[in-house]
């Protein structure tokens, strides 16, 4: 959407040569090019007129944020919103990075404005949505997401996240049914096939826990995370040998899903099982193992 503003923009006020070349870098989708225009454009303050310089800082802000410069975005997107206050992408692209820096409630108030100022935005419900279970709180996520849906509803995103948030309340068939939803809209979600096959262990169905978590693996078998769910289906399927060799496999397996160490993550899972009342005395075995030194 900035892009193609910037470029209609820039054609309605007639630029051409070098001055057509900076909006054209500043639309660039490589980050350094698009850095470099867009900064052109900053730079000449008043010579261009506010919505182009709040496209631009919002173009660069989008640069900063997928280079994982979330401060330097977060600046440039506050630049936007004061250069044009009516900007809903603009509050939800500086929520995006609030987000990404763990600063939940910020990412909430920015959500929150892009919605005031357009109440038919899907993307503002459905990343306040997970904002909100990011901040445990469930029953907003699932409100958000459903209004999402309402508004827009083939976005997989959307439907992961209500699922996620079904998933954290214990309300797995709820989850069950919004991933699966999810699939069908992105057959190639491994994320999301993950995330089902996990859940799928909490109503004891194993044989599809096993599908899901292979249908996962193929599309990324470097997944390690995909892993676990396939050893844990294994194991509750009573096939113990298959289920002990791949926990073993991947021991020593460093920043598995984000979560830690492959030990850790096996762990976390097990006491979760527990929780639910599945329990294996392989579980008992490998817990050992892992905690031995």
């Amino acid at each position: 959407m900035v892009r193609m503003l910037l470029a209609a923009l820039a054609l309605s006020l007639g630029a051409t040569g070098a001055w057509a070349d900076r909006y054209s870098d500043c639309n660039s989708k490589d980050p350094e090019r698009k850095i470099r225009g867009c900064t052109e454009i900053i730079n000449r303050g008043s010579q261009e007129n506010r919505k182009i310089r709040a496209i631009a800082y919002n173009s660069r802000g989008y640069a900063y944020f997928n280079k994982g410069e979330y401060d330097a975005a977060i600046a440039d997107y506050t630049k936007a919103i004061e250069l044009d206050p009516k900007d809903a992408i603009a509050y939800n692209n500086r929520g995006y990075a609030y987000l990404d820096k763990g600063e939940y409630d910020a990412a909430i108030a920015d959500y929150t404005k892009a919605i005031t100022i357009n109440p038919k935005y899907a993307l503002g419900y459905g990343n306040r949505c997970a904002a909100y279970n990011q901040k445990g709180k469930y029953d907003q996520a699932i409100a958000d997401c459903t209004q999402a849906i309402k508004i827009a509803p083939n976005n997989p995103i959307t439907y992961k996240n209500r699922g996620n948030a079904y998933y954290n309340k214990g309300e797995y068939d709820l989850a069950i049914a919004d991933f699966t939803k999810a699939i069908d809209i992105n057959p190639k979600y491994f994320n999301v096939l993950g995330g089902l096959s996990h859940t799928l262990l909490f109503v004891r169905d194993f044989a599809k826990a096993l599908e899901s978590a292979d249908e996962a693996i193929a599309l990324a078998p470097d997944e390690i995370w995909l892993h676990t769910n396939r050893a844990h289906a294994l194991m509750f399927l009573g096939r113990v040998d298959e289920a002990r060799a791949l926990y073993l496999k991947h021991r020593g397996a460093k920043n598995v899903g984000g979560k830690g160490s492959w030990e850790t993550v096996i762990l976390d899972d097990f006491a979760e099982l527990r929780k639910a009342g599945l329990t294996s005395p392989l579980m008992d075995e490998i817990e050992k193992k892992f905690t031995a030194g």
